[in-house]
């Protein structure tokens, strides 16, 4: 069926990843957000009277939302670029392996890498692997990069004017972590890995 349809391999390889990586979860992300817009006035109403909604800054949360939303969204897709590499080596694996391609690729990078550092001396996945969680998470949770200053209890006191500043420089960073060898090499694997889907799937 796939190969009859009138689309280079390419073509159809790269709409599914880019379907399933990005447009998916940020569809997700984007319908909680407006999921939000609707279930934080009730719980606001309910917890404080409906007259406490009159009370709030409007502008300022409006601003709020509209920070937080582009931070989540741009990192949401930071982080599936992070996370490229692991999720295509395991589709490329499955594509040429079957139903052996997860197993194998959970034996190397787990056990594999393992035996690699403590038999051999050998860290090296190990440590890439730890690198791209890192940035992965990064990307995805404001404020673990710790690249800014942000006291834990800013929220709790309800000093949210600093809040939009932080996100953005929180954003800032994130996406500064893009100019970097590791991105670049991660960006390289990942394309070496759809080329060997494509490639699996003219051979099929």
């Amino acid at each position: 069926f796939w190969l009859s349809l009138p689309v280079g391999h390419w073509t159809a390889t790269g709409a599914t990843l880019l379907s399933h990586l990005w447009l998916f979860p940020l569809m997700a992300l984007c319908m909680g957000l407006l999921g939000s817009l609707l279930v934080a006035p009730l719980f606001v109403a309910r917890g404080f009277g409906v007259a406490a909604l009159l009370d709030l800054p409007w502008g300022h949360v409006a601003l709020l939302f509209a920070v937080g939303a582009l931070r989540q969204i741009v990192g949401l897709m930071v982080a599936m670029c992070w996370a490229a590499p692991v999720l295509l080596l395991t589709m490329a694996a499955s594509a040429w392996l079957k139903r052996w391609g997860l197993p194998v690729v959970v034996a190397v990078l787990g056990p594999g890498s393992a035996l690699l550092k403590q038999a051999y001396d050998l860290p090296q996945l190990q440590d890439l692997l730890a690198a791209l969680w890192e940035r992965f998470t990064q990307a995805l949770v404001p404020g673990l990069s710790g690249a800014t200053n942000l006291h834990g209890d800013m929220v709790v006191k309800g000093d949210l004017e600093q809040l939009p500043s932080w996100l953005m420089a929180d954003l800032g960073h994130v996406l500064a972590q893009l100019a970097s060898p590791l991105f670049v090499g991660a960006v390289v694997f990942s394309v070496g890995c759809v080329w060997l889907m494509v490639l699996r799937r003219q051979r099929g």
